[in-house]
């Protein structure tokens, strides 16, 4: 009876670590606003402090799911590290 053969590990698609890292980095960076609240302005839904919360926190699922990824090959696991980090964030703010 012959050995088994090994299984090679399917390619990996989509950005390298380092690149998904940039790309967050990049979004990260291109816009800084400094943030002002006044009391007595109404703060609308579309705003530009919007974009720019939503650009953070995309920005940090992105490094949290890059970072499982160096550990772990389990799919779900790394998007939940990606939402964890980023939702942590954003509750700690």
């Amino acid at each position: 009876m012959p050995p088994p053969r090994r299984r090679r590990p399917a390619p990996r698609a989509g950005l390298s670590v380092t690149s998904a890292l940039l790309v967050s980095l990049t979004a990260t960076l291109s816009g800084p606003r400094v943030a002002r609240a006044d009391a007595g302005t109404a703060d609308p839904w579309l705003g530009d402090d919007k974009l720019t919360h939503f650009a953070a926190s995309g920005s940090l699922a992105v490094v949290g799911y890059a970072g499982a990824s160096m550990l772990t090959d389990d799919r779900p696991l790394r998007i939940g590290a990606g939402a964890a980090l980023a939702v942590s964030a954003g509750v700690a703010k």
